[in-house]
């Protein structure tokens, strides 16, 4: 995934790049790092995740000049940022339930030209099986589904 996301910034070189779901920011500092990217914004409905990635992206913007970023915990929909040249999700639509009302938003962020960028984990058999584990493990239990800071959401996914 990591290769594919540089690949796209290489031959794309956006300016403006929106991150629906950094979470813990596994690839946020690639996004960042690039000499092209000046202006980041990432969204997550976890607060927790954002504060986080906070301090990383803080010793950035004094190490890359003119790098500016925002953090914002929220669902997608009520919010309307500047336009941006990139809208970027990894590993992060399999998260959303109302995926036809977020491209729509998505369409609505993106410049003229704008592109997008998703990765998701595809459900080959041992994917599956995999996450089967964990839901017996640890998703089915009623204490989990019900933890609101939780810091996996794929109890969404579970449930919903």
């Amino acid at each position: 995934m990591g290769q594919l996301l540089q690949d796209y910034l290489a031959r794309r070189q956006p300016a403006a790049v929106l991150e629906v779901g950094p979470g813990s920011g596994y690839l946020t500092r690639l996004i960042c790092e690039q000499e092209c990217v000046t202006r980041y914004v990432g969204i997550d409905i976890n607060a927790e995740f954002l504060e986080f990635l906070r301090p990383r992206l803080e010793e950035l913007r004094r190490r890359k000049p003119g790098f500016e970023y925002e953090l914002i915990a929220t669902d997608f929909e009520t919010l309307e940022t500047a336009p941006v040249d990139a809208v970027i999700m990894l590993a992060a639509v399999h998260h959303i339930p109302n995926r036809i009302q977020l491209f729509a938003w998505l369409a609505r962020q993106l410049k003229p030209g704008g592109s997008a960028f998703a990765y998701d984990g595809s459900h080959y058999l041992p994917r599956l099986a995999k996450l089967w584990r964990k839901y017996w493990r640890s998703y089915r239990k009623p204490a989990y589904r019900s933890e609101q800071t939780n810091f996996s959401t794929h109890h969404m996914c579970t449930i919903g």
